[in-house]
């Protein structure tokens, strides 16, 4: 090997490594967004929140059951309008199963997102509603804040459209 192709050579291998760099950095940007990241990071949710003033108050019981398996979201829990959602992966997806006041179980599935700190769903369907014409919880997300509180956002669809977004900011209290 001559000395004056060291330069060329050299380029080359640092080409090599910032490509190979690329690829191990967009792998880890993918898996801390998996299916399983997002339910690890949504099982550190558990626990009692509240917020809210009046008539405006929201709270929401967060459980890991099932082994592990499942997350359990009871919302306005000892109320007439209590509700309850599943999260669990199905074949490496975050999923969820919402048991709604209204009388209707919509689905959703987890939707990758560059933050960390928030976990979102879509809408997959659901059972005893039609999408295209019943009010039903379409889509949102929970999103730990930096100040340690927990957002929880959904939007709500009827006659096909969304008719409206209701958002809550609660505190731990235990």
């Amino acid at each position: 090997m001559k000395p004056a192709n060291l330069p060329t050579i050299g380029r080359w291998i640092m080409l090599a490594f910032v490509a190979w760099l690329g690829t191990v950095a967009a792998a880890a940007a993918a898996d801390v967004d998996s299916g399983a990241a997002a339910f690890e990071r949504f099982t550190f949710l558990a626990g009692r929140w509240t917020g809210g003033e009046g008539e405006a108050t929201y709270a929401m019981e967060l459980a890991v059951i099932a082994g592990g398996k499942t997350v359990v979201a009871r919302e306005f829990p000892g109320t007439d309008h209590e509700m309850t959602t599943l999260y669990y992966l199905r074949d490496g997806e975050l999923v969820g199963q919402h048991y709604c006041m209204l009388g209707n179980q919509p689905r959703y599935r987890h939707q990758p997102t560059a933050d960390a700190s928030e976990v979102r769903f879509v809408f997959d369907g659901g059972d005893n509603l039609d999408p295209a014409r019943d009010a039903h919880a379409h889509e949102g997300y929970l999103r730990l804040r930096a100040d340690g509180t927990l957002e929880s956002t959904w939007s709500f669809w009827k006659d096909g459209g969304e008719s409206g977004t209701e958002s809550f900011v609660m505190r731990r209290v235990d």
